[in-house]
């Protein structure tokens, strides 16, 4: 019988034969995971000499269980399309990496996921949610979409936590994952082409939402963004908790008067009741040399501690791991200043801004 979806997910593949489409990072992840395990594991990638097979054309199909898609692969490829009229289910990588996940030794489990997604944002917020818990004693990578691949960190059982960065990609082929805390940064239009339109874009992007069991970040400015949120299924008890730059609301973490203030109850005070955090002021990498504040890595810390809050995390040794936070290479970091009679020119290297979206929001208003 053909492996099935959702809670009846795939925990054993050993008598499976998986078809790896790609042999990028996460495709030689997976090919690399499974073969450890003693699965059989048949490659595909025309540009790669240690791959099995050079075209789908050559895959037996009646011997394959699994196909792992590349996120390089469209829905409407060709051999996706022919593995599900074949009842043959595609997954992501991540699917496989949430199937083999590895006991974790210092808590007898499966190591819980943090998850998020968003158009932009994605990045920084993964970080600085590790940054946090591994400050709290947690080993708490960032990986996924970013760093290690998801897969070899799944099965890696000195992990406590993973901190997993998803990409739109990733989401559409992926349907058992349930996170202990998920997140969505924002929406805009992107990758469009790949996913066949706005209002499957966002749905893709919903996936982090679905059966999250502790906590449920949303971008409360994002009208998108919001309505996904709200017509979520969580897990029973899991707290949704909004950002906005602004004065929070009940229910949401924001900014007033200067100072980080959460009436969400993440932070331990009852929900609606205000609760300071911290100046902003106080977080000298969420500025710019003049002390303006950019508004998309507030933005993003706002939406770690949120998650890092609602995952457990001790709040004082958060928020001071998140003081410390930088942003990686190529984020907003000033490489030269040129003085001149009209004052002084600063350049800046952001090229880590993959879409217009990412770009203008580095730039000061």
């Amino acid at each position: 019988a053909r492996p099935s979806f959702g809670k009846e997910a795939i925990v054993n593949l050993t008598d499976k034969t998986v078809l790896v489409a790609g042999l990028g990072i996460s495709g030689r992840s997976v090919r690399d995971v499974l073969r450890s395990r003693g699965v059989t594991v048949v490659a595909v990638d025309e540009r790669r000499d240690d791959a099995d097979l050079k075209s789908f054309d050559d895959v037996d199909w009646d011997g394959v269980d699994v196909v792992m898609s590349s996120p390089v692969f469209n829905p409407r490829t060709p051999f996706v399309l022919e593995a599900q009229r074949r009842g043959i289910p595609v997954v992501s990588e991540v699917e496989i990496a949430w199937w083999l996940r590895a006991d974790s030794a210092s808590t007898g489990r499966p190591a819980p996921w943090i998850g998020i997604t968003g158009t932009n944002g994605k990045t920084s917020t993964t970080e600085m949610t590790s940054r946090m818990l591994t400050a709290c004693g947690w080993t708490a990578p960032a990986v996924g979409n970013i760093g290690r691949a998801v897969s070899h960190a799944a099965v890696d059982p000195a992990n406590d936590v993973l901190c997993v960065e998803l990409s739109s990609f990733q989401l559409h082929f992926t349907s058992s994952l349930e996170l202990e805390c998920a997140a969505i940064t924002n929406i805009a239009a992107d990758h469009l082409d790949w996913h066949g339109g706005m209002e499957r874009y966002a749905a893709d992007k919903s996936t982090v939402f679905r059966g999250a069991r502790r906590t449920l970040v949303y971008n409360a400015k994002d009208a998108r963004v919001t309505a996904l949120a709200r017509a979520a299924k969580p897990a029973e008890g899991c707290r949704r908790v909004g950002f906005t730059l602004g004065v929070p609301a009940s229910g949401q973490i924001g900014v007033e008067d200067g100072w980080i203030v959460d009436r969400s109850g993440v932070a331990g005070a009852a929900v609606g009741e205000p609760e300071r955090l911290a100046a902003v002021s106080s977080f000298p990498h969420l500025q710019e040399p003049d002390g303006t504040v950019y508004p998309h890595l507030l933005a993003d810390a706002l939406t770690a501690l949120a998650l890092a809050l609602g995952f457990g995390a001790d709040r004082d040794i958060a928020i001071e791991a998140l003081r410390g936070f930088a942003p990686g290479g190529h984020r907003i970091q000033t490489v030269a200043t040129l003085k001149s009679y009209a004052g002084s020119i600063r350049f800046v290297d952001d090229s880590k801004a993959t879409n217009p979206h990412a770009a203008t929001a580095s730039l000061p208003s």
